[in-house]
Parts: structure tokens; C-alpha cells; sequence
């Protein structure tokens, strides 16, 4: 819950930027480049990347034995 509520609040930091900052963009200089073959690669990345962060530590609490994984320690 920790880590959704985290990325909620990084998100929402992000946007609130993007709107007080889209004064200064240069709208002629935007390009959007659409490929159909490539659109659902990017977004399987991009959702694979974030949003797995949100399961793992669940995950990591579910395994069976734990005994088994190495912790590194510094």
C-alpha cells in the first residue's frame, strides 16, 4: 500500500509540474510519431516497469522458502 500511495504521489507531483510548466512548451516543435507495430511493446514496458513495484513486496512475503534467497548485505 505503501509503494501504490508513493506512486500516486510522484504522479500527481509530475502532472501539477507539466500544467505549471506548459506555458513555456513549443507546441510547433511536438511531434507525435504513432507506429502500431511498436505501440504495444512500449506499453508493456512501461506498465511491466511501474506498476510491478506495486506487487513485489507481496511477492517477495508469499515464497515459500525463504531461507533459500541470500540477502546481500553491504
Amino acid at each position: 500500500m505503501g509503494c501504490s500511495i508513493a506512486q500516486f504521489f510522484v504522479l500527481g507531483v509530475i502532472i501539477i509540474y507539466c500544467f505549471t510548466q506548459i506555458t513555456t512548451w513549443q507546441w510547433n516543435q511536438i511531434r507525435f510519431n504513432y507506429s502500431a507495430q511498436e505501440f504495444p511493446v512500449s506499453i508493456g514496458v512501461v506498465v511491466f516497469s511501474y506498476t510491478s513495484q506495486l506487487f513485489l513486496p507481496s511477492l517477495e512475503g508469499d515464497m515459500e522458502n525463504r531461507g533459500q534467497f541470500k540477502v546481500g548485505r553491504n
